[in-house]
């Protein structure tokens, strides 16, 4: 698996919440840490997908 540096997830994290936001919607705070979490290597795959569809629930 690749590795990228912290400025480039950031940077990466950043266009992703400008995409959302030209559509109207935006990141809660909990789901951005659960990206960050999973892009800085804390959790795994099967983990952020867990949690990820956990908070979808209580929308």
């Amino acid at each position: 698996m690749k590795r990228y540096s912290h400025k480039r997830r950031m940077v990466a994290l950043l266009n992703a919440k400008a995409s959302l936001a030209i559509e109207g919607l935006y990141l809660t705070t909990q789901e951005e840490q659960l990206i960050l979490k999973r892009v800085n290597g804390e959790i795994r795959n099967t983990e952020f997908l867990s949690r990820a569809m956990e908070i979808a629930k209580n929308v």
